[in-house]
């Protein structure tokens, strides 16, 4: 749905003199754009207790965190990437025994 709405924008906004260039750009950004969005349905819908993936499974749960873990860490919606450049990274809680 956002790329129906944001395409048309950025079609006004970045314009290529060579047509190549622009066919080419555009295709990667549809391209990023729906491994962004396939990667943030399976965050939520693939069940990962049947399929044991640990990269996935640890980026599922960090996800979890992004949704339930408050409201001021955790904005990296589908990476930690950006919580660890900027720090905004949840807090590892200690368990007492």
């Amino acid at each position: 749905m956002i790329i129906l709405v944001a395409s048309p924008t950025l079609l006004r906004v970045v314009r290529f003199s060579d047509p190549v260039v622009g066919v080419c750009f555009w295709s990667a950004y549809l391209l990023g754009y729906v491994l962004y969005d396939s990667t943030h349905y399976f965050l939520h819908f693939l069940d990962t207790k049947k399929f044991k993936m640990g990269w996935f499974q640890s980026l599922q749960q960090y996800h979890n965190q992004h949704h339930y873990g408050g409201e001021h860490a955790g904005f990296g919606v589908s990476s930690p990437l950006w919580d660890i450049v900027f720090r905004s990274g949840y807090v590892a809680k200690k368990h007492i025994k």
